[in-house]
C-alpha cells in the first residue's frame, strides 16, 4: 500500500471528512476501537459513522484514527481533527 504524501496529510486536515473511510485504532471508549465506516457527518467535536445498517456517534479527541486515502492512508490523533475543516486550516496555518 502507498503511504500518503506530507501535502496529501495536510490538505486532509483542511478538507470536510465527509465522505472519507476511517477505521478508529485507539479511543478511550473500548466500544469504538476497531470500528471502521465511512463518515457521513462531522461536526467541530464529534464524527458520525455509517457502519453497516448503523449510524454512529464519536468524540474525535481521545482517539487514534486511520483515514483511507487514494494515495494509501494515515493515522492522526483525535486532536488534530478537531474543529470544522475552516478552523483546522487556521489553526494549522498559525503554526507553520
Amino acid at each position: 500500500m502507498l503511504k500518503p504524501s506530507h501535502h496529501d496529510i495536510l490538505h486532509l486536515l483542511h478538507t470536510d471528512l465527509t465522505g472519507f473511510h476511517i477505521r478508529i485504532l485507539r479511543h478511550s471508549d473500548p466500544k469504538f476501537r476497531d470500528l471502521e465506516g465511512l463518515v457521513i457527518k462531522e461536526t467541530r467535536q464529534m464524527l458520525l459513522l455509517q457502519i453497516n445498517q448503523d449510524q454512529i456517534m464519536v468524540s474525535k479527541q481521545p482517539g487514534l484514527f486511520e483515514i483511507t486515502l487514494e494515495t494509501g492512508s494515515c493515522h492522526l490523533e483525535g486532536y488534530l481533527l478537531e474543529g470544522d475543516a475552516k478552523r483546522r486550516s487556521k489553526r494549522h496555518l498559525r503554526r507553520w
